[in-house]
């Protein structure tokens, strides 16, 4: 997936300086990606020659698949604008140019009857599609309209909004610029089917549109091998999928009525954005602060995003600690990655900074990031929470979480309580001469067990005792201290071992008597 981020007025003057002097890299032609058909039919000479349905024999979709909604891009939009006397949305007033922002003073003005639009400059539809190539990964935006009648040239504008813009009560619009947001300006009809095509960037400041790009002749049917952007109008009568009636009864769109073009993202400005709403409009000429007339507006992209937390423990001690994660999943194609900082609380009360999301751990379409251990000092019902306000990107925010999957319990510490009963002991062994062998040489060898059968030996009990001197002889072990895990008996296995040669040695006997006798 195409990773977007945010434009900068600083890179996009650079990249302008490498657009103009020709140093654009090594892209792919807007028009052959192979992802639409902006159409370039060729002959002597060779002209375009725009249509809505889809050729089988071409690579790539065509505005019949967008209206069907049967499209390979990951977003679209069509939008059908009403004409003539029916006309309910067009620009009004001194304040509506390109270069004016689009609510607040100044601004940009809309009308909704008396209809003032010259019939060449008047919309039927308007049409936008975004694709992701991905022999280079980057992403293409194709768009266009078809008007109410083609006699005479027109000039259409394009923009591909990051925020939300809709109408509100009229004359005002709903939203404002933000930086980033794409202007295309297109001459086309008349003698010249597709003339000057310039793209913009919205930047801001006194002198709010940036040039990008500028191209006298961007026709796609002779635009390069590496050309990042270009438009084609339709040079012949065209049968579209949509319903359509122009000025002069014609349900097909006559020639010069139908305009197409297609912009690469990533070849223009460095990297993707993520756009929210598309407008097409009409103009009185190619200037930013020409008069706008018609227009036609609706959702595009709409990046989405949602917010999910998970608590690392739902019970614990006092004096133990427990963390939070909160996970942000973004929707809408190749939506960029969220920006800026997500709060965490505990029971309402922000809990530790900010945690930053250029931190957050991916995963496909997911962004992580985890709080800091927090450490409650009383028992008791804990809830988490996270609160991440949204960026330029995601503007339905704030985005919050604080759900079932965000509470704990904290208990007193619970010390455990073991017992063991110590006891000592100490065996004796008395060996006596039972046939006249003589004085006692030899060693007598104690050891304790905790089974009758002398065969798991408790470590450590072990002793070796010599024997000297006249029977009887009496041994005694050295006192042993055993700390009883529960055994119910011990045992002692005892042997002598004699080094005189003319008494026997005594072979070991397990019993669980504290003394035994031993006979030779």
């Amino acid at each position: 997936m195409n990773k977007r981020l945010l434009l900068t007025a600083g890179s996009t003057v650079v990249l302008l300086a490498g657009l103009m002097s020709g140093a654009v890299g090594n892209v792919l032609a807007v028009h052959d990606a192979g992802l639409f058909e902006l159409d370039t039919d060729a002959g002597p000479p060779v002209v375009g020659n725009a249509n809505t349905v889809n050729d089988p024999g071409v690579a790539g979709d065509d505005w019949a698949d967008v209206f069907a909604g049967t499209s390979n891009a990951f977003a679209t939009t069509f939008i059908t604008d009403t004409v003539s006397s029916a006309e309910n949305s067009y620009y009004t007033g001194g304040g509506s140019k390109d270069v004016r922002d689009i609510s607040g003073k100044n601004s940009w003005q809309y009308g909704t009857s008396n209809d003032p639009i010259p019939d060449k400059d008047d919309i039927v539809n308007a049409f936008a599609a975004a694709y992701v190539d991905p022999a280079d990964n980057h992403t293409n935006l194709y768009f266009g309209m078809d008007r109410y009648d083609n006699n005479g040239d027109a000039e259409a504008g394009f923009w591909f909004f990051k925020g939300l813009v809709t109408l509100g009560t009229a004359p005002n619009f709903n939203g404002l610029h933000q930086v980033g947001d794409v202007l295309v300006l297109i001459n086309w009809g008349g003698s010249n089917p597709v003339g000057e095509m310039t793209v913009y960037q919205w930047v801001g400041g006194n002198n709010p549109l940036l040039l990008i790009g500028d191209n006298l002749t961007a026709d796609c049917a002779t635009a390069g091998a590496n050309d990042n952007f270009c438009g084609v109008a339709n040079r012949t009568t065209d049968d579209p999928p949509w319903p359509f009636l122009d000025k002069g009864g014609s349900t097909d769109i006559r020639p010069l009525e139908l305009l197409e073009a297609g912009i690469d993202l990533n070849a223009l400005f460095g990297d993707d954005v993520c756009f929210s709403s598309f407008l097409a409009a009409t103009r009185s000429s190619h200037s930013t602060t020409a008069q706008l007339k018609d227009f036609a507006l609706g959702g595009f992209e709409q990046c989405g995003a949602s917010l999910a937390t998970q608590v690392s423990d739902t019970s614990i001690q006092v004096g133990g600690s427990v963390t939070d994660s909160a996970t942000i999943t973004v929707t809408g194609g190749t939506s960029p990655a969220p920006t800026g900082s997500v709060q965490f609380s505990v029971n309402g009360v922000d809990f530790g900074a900010p945690v930053d999301l250029a931190g957050a751990i991916k995963v496909g379409d997911t962004y992580t990031v985890t709080s800091g251990a927090y450490f409650p000092a009383s028992p008791g019902d804990y809830c988490f929470s996270a609160t991440w306000p949204g960026d330029t990107n995601y503007t339905d925010g704030p985005y919050t979480d604080d759900g079932t999957n965000e509470c704990f319990e904290v208990e007193l510490f619970q010390p455990a309580l073991t017992t063991a009963q110590t006891v000592t002991i100490k065996d004796t062994a008395t060996i006596t001469d039972g046939g006249g062998g003589g004085a006692l040489a030899g060693t007598a060898h104690f050891e304790l067990f905790t089974d009758s059968g002398c065969a798991n030996a408790v470590a450590g009990t072990a002793q070796d005792i010599l024997v000297s001197g006249a029977a009887p002889q009496a041994v005694t072990t050295t006192p042993l201290t055993i700390t009883d895990p529960g055994y119910a008996t011990l045992y002692w296995k005892v042997s002598y071992t004699s080094t005189n040669p003319a008494q026997a040695s005594i072979p070991a006997t397990c019993t669980e008597n504290s003394s035994l006798i031993i006979n030779d």
